[in-house]
């Protein structure tokens, strides 16, 4: 079994956030409570800024496994994704300038993960 050291993770801002992912998988057909060992950790960050003050140093020690991020799109949406998209470019992730409506999946070449948002 992979410790959480070892596993990709997917950081929310809250509980809310939580429940919701685990439930989408739910209803997609993953049994979470029975592997949730072979999942991506979900990790319950707190807030928005606590996300987003995170997420370098979530890119930087996330070497080879991909890490992800789920933040409310509060209006104006423009303003968070530039929050994002700054924070990203610091740990060399291309990012578009305009979020995409599918959301987004990079990869940092020089921390060698997968990055998405």
């Amino acid at each position: 079994m992979a410790t959480s050291m070892e596993r990709s993770a997917l950081h929310v801002e809250g509980k809310d956030d939580l429940y919701a992912i685990v439930n989408l998988l739910m209803r997609h057909g993953v049994d979470y409570e029975n592997r949730r060992s072979e999942l991506p950790e979900l990790r319950e960050i707190g807030s928005c800024e606590k996300v987003l003050v995170g997420m370098e140093t979530a890119v930087k020690t996330s070497t080879g496994r991909a890490i992800g991020f789920v933040l409310d799109a509060d209006s104006p949406i423009e303003n968070r994704w530039n929050a994002v998209r700054v924070r990203l470019q610091r740990v060399d992730v291309v990012v578009p300038g305009t979020p995409l409506p599918v959301g987004f999946v990079a990869e940092s070449a020089k921390y060698k993960s997968t990055v998405g948002v």
